[in-house]
């Protein structure tokens, strides 16, 4: 699936695209201290972080919150990632999840957002310990 246009897609485009993407890297990205992390020396990227702008280290090394990245980098992020904070945040917590029970719990609660009926969505649940 290519990335899509993150100034015209849907927030369900965006989720759909972010979540395929964390499947097929097939494990969380961790920074070095095992934090979440936007992306990390192999490549890999969380959730939000398959939305960034990958060639801004600056940005990819924010943390792991997406309220503190909307402050600190407001002008530098997609139009569908600012105006819907509340289905990052719970797309956030989905891939931070560690567990299938904790995947479940979030997946719920981004259900509240977006449709999660595409297969990516259920995959990484099962990928959970």
């Amino acid at each position: 699936m290519e990335k899509p246009n993150l100034e015209t897609c849907t927030l369900q485009e965006a989720c759909d695209y972010s979540v395929l993407k964390i499947v097929e890297q097939g494990e969380q990205c961790l920074s070095g201290k095992g934090g979440c992390a936007y992306g990390d020396e192999k490549g890999n990227h969380c959730a939000i972080g398959w939305l960034l702008d990958a060639s801004n280290k600056q940005l990819m090394s924010c943390g792991d919150d997406v309220t503190l990245l909307m402050s600190v980098f407001d002008c530098e992020l997609p139009s569908v990632l600012y105006n819907n904070r509340e289905a990052f945040n719970a797309l956030q917590e989905f891939h931070d999840a560690d567990c299938v029970t904790g995947r479940e719990e979030f997946l719920n609660k981004l259900n509240e957002s977006i449709g999660i009926k595409a297969p990516q969505y259920q995959q990484w649940v099962e990928m959970g310990v």
